[in-house]
């Protein structure tokens, strides 16, 4: 958390002392874009005169309060925030979206309670502050989110690194035909006259029985 202001620091620090089971964290790190996803979806239901609806104006205060929190991260967070919006919206195309939605909200809440209750052995954040809840809660997924792509990223290049040096190992070393290029036409031809010669030899001893001969007395 020394990348982030201490504003945010001290507000992650006091929730993540509510997540240090692994299940858990691993629950609200998946559980937690769902539940603002869906919730957009509800609060697009309640229209306002100026802002179009509650959720609409819901995005425009977390924009300023985390800019507010953290000037630097708070365009990520901006980001993230939309695209669980438009998630939402884009599932207003299927038929019977409201019940789909309802059902992923209340299964992702089930969820969060079970880790609490079950992994962390806890009381759930909202029971303590909502604020926190619904503020530091997307912040806390976000973080966790970035470290579980940064990880797959990293499993994937090792991954591709080993198979490439396996490849890599399988294929023959090539003959150096610049060697003989670079010796020049008279060392080539001596080294051509030696094999004829060395050739010659063996053929003469093996007519003649001398090479036989000098092996047995030896």
């Amino acid at each position: 958390m020394n990348n982030y202001s201490e504003k945010l620091s001290k507000e992650l620090t006091k929730y993540a002392v509510h997540h240090k089971n692994k299940t858990n964290i691993l629950i609200h790190t998946y559980t937690i874009p769902l539940i603002i996803s869906t919730t957009s979806v509800f609060l697009s239901y309640i229209p306002l005169p100026l802002f179009q609806n509650l959720s609409v104006l819901l995005f425009m205060i977390y924009c300023g309060y985390y800019h507010y929190l953290d000037e630097k991260l708070s365009m990520e967070l901006n980001m993230y925030m939309f695209g669980l919006m438009c998630l939402g919206y884009l599932s207003t195309f299927l038929n019977n979206y409201i019940t789909y939605n309802f059902l992923i909200f209340a299964s992702c809440w089930a969820g969060q309670i079970a880790g609490h209750k079950y992994w962390e052995k806890n009381q759930p954040v909202f029971m303590q502050s909502l604020v926190d809840s619904f503020t530091i809660a997307p912040v806390f997924s976000y973080i966790h989110l970035k470290e579980d792509y940064a990880k797959l990223v990293l499993h994937i290049d090792n991954f591709q690194n080993k198979n490439l040096s396996n490849s890599n190992s399988n294929i023959p070393n090539p003959v150096d035909t610049n060697a003989e290029d670079a010796a020049g036409p008279g060392d080539v031809k001596k080294k051509n006259e030696a094999k004829e010669s060395e050739k010659l030899i063996h053929t003469e001893e093996f007519i003649t029985g001398t090479g036989v001969d000098s092996k047995k007395n030896n």
